[in-house]
């Protein structure tokens, strides 16, 4: 609940939703002893369970025992891989085989018709064993009508069935970080059974690979026997045209090539060279050429790699660490100094001169390398027309050597390919192998008590927090001065608690109980009235609500007591006159034609005839009477009713008014424009809030006179649990009412 104190900065939102959890402590608690008692409960029936877990590498380094390609590609090991191993090793197959392996079929953990019934107190809680069997199975999709007999052989294979399913749901493998090993974790009733069975699962799933690659191995030898036969013939005949088709044309060959061929191969090769060293002259003679341009001449790589360069370098080098030496100690002007750099600028020159040298050099090799490459290319064209000649006759020549090469070439890889898989029939290895195989656990792995109990701790805990924040801002009633000043800009003159429960009404109370709080919140009423009107109460009051049942009348009868006890002449007026309550809660008697609307409707019946004396405090009351007029609000706008109003005004020190509810009836409208002040009352985390908004709107639409809000009917139990009891009564009041205990009689 929005408690509108302006929040001004985080620490009143942190203070508002502790002021929350302050006052839903009783429910958070005990949202937290339930799920307490409720995970204690599962711990203590839960029966323990043992866990066991294998190490599994997948995608191993092969075994190099032979030099041949497997038939069945090794497992690679990128996550989705992994991940297909992992339904392999947890697929049905292999679960039944070991449920035969370690003999499960029997077992009364994996074989529920052979276990017995077992009631624990979880599974009397449990709802779905409250369901008979036969619906139960209906609601499964399982037929629980009578069936024809079912033979032994249909009763073992359920039997091994259900047992695998019972296993799977024991056993879980997952990858273990970012590696290639799986961790394969079985859990059981017994520590042994548990370590048994993920050993068993993991020698499986080693077994189940080299069984699935010895398959793939002799299938494929069995196709490869039939197609190298095949391939053999073909490639026994198309060698045989190649042969004769060289006897008929007198093609001869030299090294499986013919003279011509052999001689354009040579020129070939030596152009290509001839080439490739021209090419990479003119790049060195460019690079040095582009790096004398840019005054850079002594990067290039032949100029560095010249012992005359280097050595003039590190002659450089040396005179100008001379140099900068002498300059810490002579001036620029100096003869040493001028000797020096004499020295340096002669070093320099032979080096420019070294790097002369070496680009006409360069120049010369690509003279040399170009006269060559032109000489290759005269003996080639030479060549081209010797081939032009051989070229036409060795066309087919090629055709059908092409042929019989490709025919020989598939029938080796065929037949190498038929003599590895042969061997591989001998030779099988798994893609994985076991790092580690369980052990045998030597304590409980579930249930996990204190985790278990952790977590339901924060757990109910926040839910107690949630549920404990929702409640709260959910709920739409008035619980603070604050939040009424707040939303209806309205100040709250009293707080009006609820009467102590006795034989007494409240109305009787006031008068029995003088020195209670329900009869000090009234007198509060009285004084916040005259203050807020300048030091004097004002002759006419109004009281107001929304709706029926938040207290109007009770707060109108109690009013004009408090005002009577403290020696004014009072008159209260039930204006509601669709209804007889004020005379009804003060017990007055039904006199005829001493009310109201008799009043109202007579000309010449006089103010005392109307009104009632109230004996107890001496005030007068004005019933509303037994007849209801079906023109009610014209009754209260006539000049009678203005009448009325004016003759009490003259009569008594204060009127007090008790008005119909504003949102049924337009009554209290008319009556809102006809006083000088108007309370209006609001039952505490009992009216809406946009109830109580919309009451007060239909009143400021006609600039009638508020003066303020009573909070009625509070729970002073309850409101102190929300801080705003103390804030109804004033700063302080709540404390003092417990320092004056003995003058409080409630």
């Amino acid at each position: 609940m929005d408690d509108h104190r302006g929040y001004g900065d985080g620490g009143e939102w942190a203070r508002s939703f502790f002021e929350r959890m302050r006052r839903g402590k009783a429910i958070i608690a005990g949202i937290t002893v339930l799920g307490l008692l409720a995970a204690l409960l599962y711990v203590w029936q839960a029966a323990p369970r043992y866990s066991a877990r294998a190490l599994i590498q997948v995608s191993v380094p092969k075994q190099n025992v032979v030099d041949v390609e497997d038939v069945l590609q090794s497992i690679r090991g990128d996550r989705p891989t992994i991940e297909s191993e992992i339904e392999v090793i947890r697929s049905r197959s292999l679960a039944e085989k070991a449920v035969d392996k370690l003999g499960l079929v029997d077992n009364p953990a994996y074989n529920r018709q052979r276990r017995a019934p077992r009631r624990s107190l979880l599974s009397l809680l449990n709802p779905l064993n409250w369901i008979p069997d036969r619906w139960r199975a209906a609601l499964v999709g399982q037929d629980a009508s009578p069936t024809a007999p079912v033979s032994e052989e249909e009763r073992a294979r359920r039997a091994r069935q259900a047992a695998a399913s019972a296993l799977l749901g024991s056993v879980s493998a997952k990858i273990r970080g970012r590696s290639r090993v799986i961790a394969l974790t079985a859990s059981a009733a017994e520590p042994e059974r548990a370590a048994a069975i993920a050993n068993t699962f993991a020698d499986l799933y080693l077994v189940e690979q080299m069984e699935m690659k010895f398959e793939a191995t002799q299938r494929a030898t069995d196709w490869l026997n039939t197609r190298v036969e095949e391939l053999r013939k073909q490639a026994e005949m198309s060698e045989l045209a190649v042969e004769d088709y060289r006897r008929q044309h007198g093609l001869i060959q030299n090294n499986d090539t013919t003279v011509t061929e052999q001689q354009i191969s040579g020129a070939t090769n030596q152009l290509i060279a001839a080439r490739a060293k021209t090419a990479e002259a003119e790049a060195r003679l460019r690079q040095i050429r582009s790096l004398l341009d840019s005054g850079r001449a002594e990067s290039a790589s032949d100029v560095l790699a010249s012992p005359m360069v280097q050595k003039l370098r590190e002659q450089e080098t040396d005179v100008a660490r001379q140099m900068a030496e002498m300059a810490t100690v002579y001036g620029a002007r100096h003869p040493d100094m001028i000797n020096i750099h004499a020295e340096l600028e002669e070093v320099r020159g032979k080096l420019e001169a070294e790097t002369g040298k070496i680009v006409r050099s360069l120049e010369n090799e690509l003279e040399v390398a170009r006269f060559r490459e032109l000489s290759l290319d005269r003996d080639m064209e030479r060549l081209k027309d010797d081939t032009e000649r051989i070229n036409a006759a060795q066309g087919r020549l090629r055709v059908l050597e092409r042929e019989a090469a490709a025919n020989r070439t598939l029938f080796d890889t065929f037949l190498s390919r038929w003599k590895e898989t042969g061997r591989q029939e001998e030779i099988q290895y798994a893609d994985a192998r076991i790092l580690s195989r369980a052990i045998v656990p030597s304590a409980p792995s579930s249930p996990k008590t204190f985790q278990i109990l952790g977590a339901t701790l924060v757990f109910s805990f926040v839910l107690g927090i949630i549920l404990v924040y929702l409640i709260d801002i959910l709920d739409s009633g008035f619980r603070g001065t604050e939040q009424i000043e707040g939303l209806t800009g309205h100040g709250v003159l009293s707080a009006i608690p609820k009467a102590a429960d006795s034989g007494d009404n409240p109305m009787g109370q006031l008068i029995a109980k003088p020195a209670s709080t329900f009869t000090e919140s009234f007198r509060t009423l009285h004084t916040n009235l005259k203050l807020t009107a300048g030091g004097g109460l004002s002759k006419t009051i109004l009281i107001a609500s929304s709706i029926p049942e938040e207290g109007k009348t009770t707060v109108a009868v109690c009013l004009a007591r408090t005002l009577a006890q403290a020696g004014n002449r009072v008159v209260l007026i039930d204006a509601d006159l669709r209804r007889n309550q004020v005379a009804e809660v003060l017990g007055l008697e039904s006199a005829a034609e001493k009310d109201l609307v008799s009043f109202l409707t007579s000309e010449d019946m006089a103010l005392s005839d109307a009104s009632q004396h109230d004996e107890k405090t001496g005030a007068d009351i004005i019933a509303c009477g037994s007849l209801k007029p079906p023109n009610s609000v014209d009754l209260l706008r006539s000049q009678r009713a203005k009448d009325l109003l004016a003759a009490c005004e003259r009569q008594y020190d204060h009127v007090i008014i008790d008005s119909p509810p504003t949102q049924l009836l337009s009554d209290s409208r008319v009556l809102a424009s006809m006083v000088d002040q108007i309370v209006f009352v609001i039952r505490w985390a009992s009216t809406r809030r946009e109830i109580a908004m919309n009451g007060l709107n239909n009143l400021a639409k006609i600039n009638a006179k508020i003066t303020g809000v009573v909070l009625n009917m509070v729970d002073a139990r309850k409101s102190a649990r929300y801080g705003y009891y103390n804030e109804a009564y004033g700063y302080g009041y709540g404390r003092a009412r417990h320092y004056y205990a003995r003058y409080y009689t409630d």
